[in-house]
């Protein structure tokens, strides 16, 4: 069938965005997405490193980091528990977990690699119930100087 396929390209004046993806089994994304089995797509655009530079101070790709936020609900042994608190009996399908510990792309309180100091691209995507999120950046290169961005 290669005779019926074609490339369609879109053209788009926006920021390169982040999307996200996931399935969306019947009655089970909330525990596929609770789950990890999530995705991101980084949409760059056919712009040059100069303008990347002049725009947002960074180069693409290598300097790109890919953020996936999210909160989950983890039990005294550590496991998972992607339950809500209060269930509704009237409902079949439950609704989406809101956590009280957040991640970031799966890990709890990560360390980012030691990084020298230069700007970078976060491209952040929120995976949450009702996640509200700030990013404290750290650099104790330049004297211990932080800064919070909200998410």
């Amino acid at each position: 069938m290669p005779d019926r396929l074609r490339c369609i390209t879109f053209r788009t004046v926006r920021k390169p965005p982040t999307l996200w993806y996931h399935d969306h089994a019947m009655g089970i994304t909330r525990l596929n997405v609770y789950a990890g089995l999530i995705g991101n797509y980084l949409i760059r655009m056919n712009s040059t490193p100069a303008n990347w530079e002049i725009r947002w101070g960074c180069r693409p790709r290598n300097l790109e980091i890919p953020l996936i936020l999210q909160e989950k609900i983890f039990t005294p042994t550590g496991a998972q528990n992607g339950r809500i608190h209060h269930l509704d009996p009237g409902r079949i399908v439950e609704g989406g977990a809101v956590g009280d510990v957040g991640l970031v792309n799966g890990q709890v309180r990560p360390e980012l690699f030691r990084l020298g100091p230069q700007r970078f691209l976060h491209r952040q995507c929120v995976v949450g119930k009702c996640v509200e999120s700030s990013l404290l950046e750290h650099d104790d290169v330049l004297g211990h100087r932080q800064r919070r961005r909200n998410a």
